[in-house]
């Protein structure tokens, strides 16, 4: 009798998530367009010339970027939540600017009295970086940055934060901001030297790295991050 019922409750719940409905995204992009989808950091599709539509996933939260094609190349990125039954619909839109900007037509957009009329906020969060070279993409989410931020911070020892660090930089795709924050975390200069050579390895932002001379106490250290990194 147990097993039975046990079997009608296994058949109900399976019943009643057939009948959820799924999410879907939809990414429609202008002409001529040539780009690279991420979701979740996972290659959706290189080299894309079309409009993106996924009409079966799951419900949850979505990292989303976008590598625009061009020069300079741009990188586009944004997280969103989609409900279960919910259709996010994303237009990539050319910016003079910005090279390009995202919008969402699925949701009101969150009105900012203090604005000019007609120039109301997007309800959407998206960082865009205009790249002239990068060795890795995308890079790391940042949820993923905090945790292990949150990590090496919780290390007692100097050592140990460093070796932790050393077993993913240059081989973990990370931008020069990224890269700044988690080098901050150790105080040795010789240290703070090493990592940033090996930075060179996965470093979204490529041209920016010179940028990081600055972590640097010591000028010979200086002189030889230039020599390696600088023009």
């Amino acid at each position: 009798m147990r097993l039975y019922i046990t079997w009608v409750i296994l058949l109900f719940w399976s019943a009643v998530c057939a009948q959820r409905p799924s999410a879907a995204l939809e990414i429609s992009v202008p002409d001529s367009v040539v780009y690279s989808l991420y979701l979740r950091g996972e290659l959706i599709g290189a080299e894309r010339t079309a409009d993106f539509m996924a009409d079966s996933i799951a419900h949850g939260h979505y990292l989303i970027d976008l590598l625009v094609q061009g020069k300079p190349m741009t990188h586009v990125r944004t997280e969103l939540a989609i409900d279960s039954g919910q259709t996010a619909k994303l237009s990539l839109i050319a910016d003079p600017a910005l090279g390009y900007r995202l919008e969402r037509h699925d949701q009101p957009p969150t009105v900012d009295y203090t604005r000019p009329a007609g120039q109301a906020e997007q309800n959407l969060n998206i960082e865009i970086t205009q790249l002239n070279y990068s060795t890795c993409a995308p890079p790391l989410s940042r949820r993923s940055f905090d945790a292990i931020v949150e990590r090496v911070q919780g290390m007692a020892f100097e050592r140990d934060k460093y070796l932790h660090l050393k077993q993913f930089i240059g081989s973990t795709c990370l931008s020069t901001a990224q890269i700044r924050t988690l080098i901050e975390l150790i105080d040795d200069d010789e240290r703070r030297l090493s990592l940033l050579i090996k930075a060179g390895g996965a470093c979204f932002d490529a041209s920016a790295l010179i940028d990081l001379e600055d972590v640097l106490y010591l000028s010979r250290h200086k002189e030889r991050f230039k020599l390696i990194y600088g023009p």
